[in-house]
């Protein structure tokens, strides 16, 4: 994983694997998970909020929600996010860690009671309370380093970059024949054209000493607005409207080092590759709860695709040093413009309450992320192979929330785990580094009658696998990385009507 796609305009659009770059299906696929996002409230109890409602993070999962409100409210959120990394690389083990503090909510809701003769009512009309909100929030933010190094004595990324010019059969390489890095290499003599043995060869060979590093930043956040209705206290109903915003950045660095001195004509290079991508969106959601009786509620909810458009921007260059001499040469690719679906997802929910003492949620959400689909504008072709390997490689996803509430007086205390299945179908990913996804969360809370305060913390677990490069003699170098994910909000709100 982790490759990009380039494309160069020659007379028809060629596109070519780098290592370490972005493959355009699994940026679709970072892009679509969402690590947090809404209040510290709803942190605290590990998302798991469909049918609780009366929380401005309904504005992301079930937006019924927002018709729960019976006063006017706003709050505001701050947070931490700490990223630690431990990756195994030949038997190596290096470690990363990222911070950042962040703006990472905000929102308010009116709540409208229906009138009838300038009193409110709330018996002899069957439309309680008309609700609008209008919500920001941070769904996922992709601040993590990754660093990894070791001694390889099987192979070297020059094996690659030789295997694809040999196969040109004596045309000259550039970027719509050959991969970025066997340009940059070729052009900048690290590999060369031996007229003896008729073939590309070069000095590099193993053993060398071998490391990297990914570096990625950037979140992706989501204005909503929403609007709901109160049916007898009964039934809530609402429509939502979601405008995402996605800022995503990588620099990714792969190393080789003759650490023994012991080959002639070489010494190190490094290989460095620069990406961002940036966009905005759309999605609609629509969510349903009902309450018959008071100790229960349950909800459903669907959110449509959402459709963005993203730009890319994409940098490489490749500097080798011998000799206290440094050869260098790079490649700056004009921006590009793409449109991406993400696919739709649904979520179903029951909570149970215990009168005044709190509550237990269960939340259960589904998505299929074979249906992520690229749309690179004239050049169906394209579009159509990319959308091939999603579908191919990616399926069912599956998403349950658990999470619970105490309250005396006005504390309350918050607990919640979530599991998410691997997004790779059967036989797909590298086993114990497929992305499955588990979450530890819990809160504390403070509830008077104008002013609020909720305190969530999340620990979210996973492990990812990738290479830097591939190789077909059986020791391919990956790196496998378990990721943990540390964020830790504070929210504090304010009520400005009676409930």
């Amino acid at each position: 994983m982790n490759k990009k796609f380039l494309f160069l305009l020659i007379g028809s659009l060629v596109w070519v694997a780098d290592i370490f770059s972005q493959v355009y299906d699994a940026d679709a696929l970072k892009y679509s998970y969402r690590q947090t996002g809404g209040t510290a409230r709803s942190m605290g109890v590990a998302g798991a909020f469909g049918s609780v409602g009366a929380d401005l993070s309904s504005t992301l999962q079930n937006p019924a929600g927002i018709a729960l409100f019976r006063a006017s409210e706003m709050s505001l959120g701050v947070g931490i996010h700490v990223s630690s990394t431990n990756s195994s690389f030949l038997e190596q083990q290096r470690s990363g860690d990222k911070t950042n503090f962040s703006f990472n909510y905000g929102g308010f809701v009116v709540a409208g009671a229906i009138k009838q003769k300038g009193k409110v009512s709330f018996s002899s009309s069957n439309l309680k309370f008309v609700n609008f909100a209008l919500t920001y929030n941070r769904i996922s933010n992709f601040n993590r380093t990754v660093n990894y190094d070791g001694f390889n004595k099987h192979n070297v990324y020059a094996d690659s970059w030789l295997k694809e010019l040999n196969g040109l059969n004596g045309t000259v390489p550039d970027y719509s024949n050959a991969s970025t890095a066997a340009v940059l290499a070729y052009n900048n003599q690290s590999v060369f054209f031996d007229s003896v043995s008729n073939q590309y060869i070069t000095y590099m060979r193993p053993p060398l000493a071998q490391s990297g590093s990914i570096k990625e930043s950037g979140a992706l956040d989501e204005v909503n607005l929403a609007l709901g209705f109160n049916i007898n206290e009964k039934v809530f109903f609402a429509f939502d409207a979601g405008i995402p915003f996605l800022s995503y950045s990588a620099v990714n660095e792969f190393r080789e080092k003759d650490a023994a001195d012991s080959i002639v004509y070489f010494d190190n290079y490094t290989f460095n590759q620069q990406y961002r991508s940036s966009g905005v969106g759309f999605n609609a959601k629509f969510g349903l709860i009902v309450r018959p009786v008071a100790w229960y509620r349950g909800g459903i909810a669907f959110q449509t695709p959402t459709w963005f458009r993203l730009d890319e921007n994409y940098y490489a260059s490749f500097t080798e040093n011998y000799n206290s001499q440094v050869y260098s040469k790079d490649a700056d690719f004009a921006p590009f413009r793409y449109n991406l679906t993400q696919p739709m997802k649904g979520t179903v929910s029951n909570s149970f309450y215990f009168k005044q003492y709190g509550f237990i949620s269960v939340d259960y959400e589904f998505q299929n992320y074979g249906a992520i689909k690229h749309k690179f504008p004239n050049y169906d072709a394209m579009s159509n192979s990319i959308n091939t390997i999603s579908k191919n490689k990616y399926g069912f996803a599956h998403t349950v929330r658990v999470g619970v509430e105490g309250s005396v007086n006005w504390f309350r205390i918050r607990a919640g785990y979530a599991w998410q299945s691997t997004p790779f179908k059967i036989g797909v990913g590298a086993a114990g580094y497929n992305e499955q996804r588990n979450t530890i969360a819990f809160g504390l809370g403070y509830r008077g009658k104008k002013f609020f305060a909720d305190l969530g913390y999340q620990l979210l677990m996973y492990n990812t696998y990738s290479q830097p490069y591939q190789s077909n003699d059986g020791f391919e170098p990956a790196v496998r990385t378990k990721n943990q994910l540390h964020n830790i909000l504070l929210t504090v709100g304010w009520r400005f009507t009676k409930a």
